[in-house]
């Protein structure tokens, strides 16, 4: 997002961490429109996260 470098090795992990967690939203039969908002809510907190990451450097 802010044009720093980027890993493919951290791209991989963060695809793996998404498809755990929208399989297991699919097990345990959550509602499609609710997985669809944890899903942006983990990338909306990822996002800040990193955000906030990059200012304590």
């Amino acid at each position: 997002l802010f044009g720093g470098r980027g890993r493919i090795s951290n791209t991989i992990v963060g695809a793996l961490i998404m498809g755990v967690l929208f399989n297991g939203l699919v097990m345990l039969n959550v509602p499609a429109p609710v997985q669809q908002m944890a899903i942006g809510v983990i990338i909306i907190a990822a996002v800040w996260l990193d955000g906030m990451l990059r200012r304590r450097r």
